[in-house]
């Protein structure tokens, strides 16, 4: 019987089967073990005669890789597709999202490279709950995310981050080999206490978009918003944006906002805590 790895990321159960043992524990890891009744998605990789890798996803073929250390990264790309299946008018947004301690869903949007990640690890290890990294899907009538639910890409290999398994978190390599081009990061996994596991999608309480200033929290309108926002949409995985600016805007008329600036990703708790004080239930 084939190894197998299991779990669920946003509602939709995640079986991984196949030869490859560094698949496995890259999938072991950053799916989640869950009941769920949806939809299901069976990704299998096969060992070609060529020495090639062969992903397939529900019995047929979908990407093929010389690099074994490719092939976790390929299954993950796909899962987004099986998540927008019957979410028709939900866009995804480049954005983390966390639970605060007191239940808050707040987004946190912002280009690349920004620290979106960063931020999610300080909020993780300061008591919040992972419900997404890099980016949500968001539905724009219930005002709600749904979050991936797994690990926390970091820049740098795992041992620059080996401090963090002291407090409960696994760091696996993520590896990723091109013809030009060869990228080692970090997953990092939270331990389950710092996961986000609703049933459903989650209301925003929040939307905050990250810059790199002096530390605090900058309440803005939808208006002066919407130019910072717009940027961080991301296409659906067939190419469309169900998106327009001034439905973008009517969704988020109701949500709190603001420009959230810190100098270093350690002020982001501190900052965030301080804005919401007063905004949530006590």
């Amino acid at each position: 019987m084939s190894p197998e790895a299991a779990g669920t990321v946003a509602g939709i159960a995640v079986r991984c089967t196949g030869e490859s043992a560094c698949f496995l524990q890259s999938a072991a890891s950053c799916f989640l073990e869950r009941s769920c009744s949806g939809a299901a998605v069976h990704y299998h990789v096969v060992r070609e005669d060529d020495q090639s890798w062969t992903l397939l996803e529900s019995g047929s073929g979908v990407a093929t890789t010389p690099h074994e250390e490719n092939l976790f990264e390929m299954a993950r790309i796909r899962v987004p597709a099986q998540v927008e299946t019957g979410r028709e008018g939900w866009l995804w947004l480049h954005a983390a999202a966390m639970l605060s301690p007191r239940g808050s869903c707040v987004m946190l949007v912002g280009r690349s490279g920004i620290g979106k990640s960063t931020s999610a690890l300080m909020l993780a290890r300061a008591g919040w709950k992972l419900l997404a990294d890099d980016r949500v899907l968001f539905d724009p009538i219930s005002r709600s995310v749904l979050g991936m639910n797994w690990a926390i890409r970091m820049d740098g290999p795992p041992h620059e981050l080996s401090f963090l398994r002291e407090e409960g978190f696994a760091v696996h390599e993520d590896r990723w080999i091109g013809e030009e081009v060869q990228r080692c990061a970090s997953l990092v996994v939270p331990p389950r206490s710092c996961l986000a596991l609703p049933p459903g999608p989650m209301p925003v309480s929040a939307c905050l978009v990250l810059e790199r200033c002096s530390a605090g929290v900058e309440r803005r309108t939808v208006g002066e918003m919407l130019p910072l926002l717009w940027p961080q949409r991301i296409a659906r995985s067939d190419g469309t944006d169900p998106s327009s600016p001034a439905g973008l805007a009517a969704a988020l008329s109701s949500i709190p906002m603001g420009v959230l600036s810190t100098r270093r990703a350690r002020e982001v708790v501190g900052a965030l805590e301080s804005w919401l004080e007063g905004m949530e239930p006590r």
